[in-house]
């Protein structure tokens, strides 16, 4: 006999499988961000602030790079924690991917705000 629990809100996985799917969402909107500020460093202020177009379109290209990895990294650890769910188990993050993902934004997050105050 299933429990009050399982009648009530259905299978625990099916909770799993919306959680996994916000997660992707997560990912996905810290991509668009990173899109937006590739587009704001590499094509807008140069232009606003007559800046040198050469090394903020690098830096652009830089955030542009990031925000491919978030998309790229998302879906697959989506794909990877659906098959994990099927079987039963868990898939823990990749600590290697992360550190790799924090190492590139927070050097392009320093580079970034040293040109623009450089520039100042």
């Amino acid at each position: 006999m299933p429990s009050e629990d399982v009648a009530e809100y259905g299978d625990p996985s099916r909770r799993t499988y919306l959680a996994a799917e916000r997660t992707l969402l997560a990912w996905w909107r810290t991509a668009f961000a990173a899109v937006a500020v590739a587009l704001a460093v590499g094509r807008i202020l140069p232009g606003i602030d007559h800046l040198p177009k050469v090394p903020f379109a690098i830096l652009g290209a830089g955030w542009a790079l990031l925000a491919a990895g978030f998309i790229v990294f998302g879906t697959q650890r989506q794909r990877r924690g659906h098959r994990a769910i099927r079987a039963g188990s868990f898939q823990h993050l990749d600590q290697r991917v992360t550190t790799i993902l924090a190492a590139h934004m927070l050097v392009l997050t320093i580079v970034t705000a040293a040109a623009l105050f450089s520039e100042a």
